[in-house]
């Protein structure tokens, strides 16, 4: 929708190169439903009931959705910039115990202190997914959905 958008948006500013918009519309069209098959490929490699992701807070629903993962638990359901509570990480720590989970996401873009202390106490391994923020390595939509197939595949896949 939002690369039709654009384009759209595009065309409309400049309609005398249109053809040249449409060409790399389709072209970029063209890469995300290859990467969408990538994504898809890679998770489907994680058992089903291994696909159960713990994460800092709620921004990865539709994600979840979208690609057959259960979202088992958000640190911070609401606003990431809040602080968890003790009751909150106690929780996820219990439920990262009795869901057998491997590993917990943190977000590059929040403190990891508390993730990382629920991961500490719980034995289990964290790991970065990308939802509104780039990094040096991750700078453009197709390496965050790699990287987030990568992390998901490096964390639930391990069985």
């Amino acid at each position: 929708v939002y690369v039709r958008n654009i384009a759209n948006a595009i065309v409309d500013a400049d309609p005398d190169n249109a053809d040249a918009y449409r060409e790399r519309e389709a072209a970029y069209l063209a890469v995300l439903e290859e990467l969408d098959e990538e994504v898809r490929t890679a998770i489907s490699g994680i058992p089903e009931d291994r696909r159960l992701l713990i994460v800092y807070h709620d921004a990865f629903q539709y994600f979840a959705t979208e690609y057959g993962i259960e979202l088992a638990a958000a640190l911070l359901p609401g606003n990431p910039s809040q602080q968890a509570s003790a009751a909150a990480v106690a929780e996820i720590i219990e439920i990262v115990g009795d869901r057998e989970v491997d590993a917990v996401y943190r977000e590059p873009q929040f403190a990891a202190d508390a993730i990382e202390a629920i991961a500490e106490e719980a034995g289990v391994r964290v790991l970065t997914l990308y939802s509104a923020a780039f990094t040096d390595d991750v700078d453009t939509y197709v390496k965050l959905m790699r990287a987030n197939a990568n992390a998901l595949v490096d964390g639930l896949g391990d069985g």
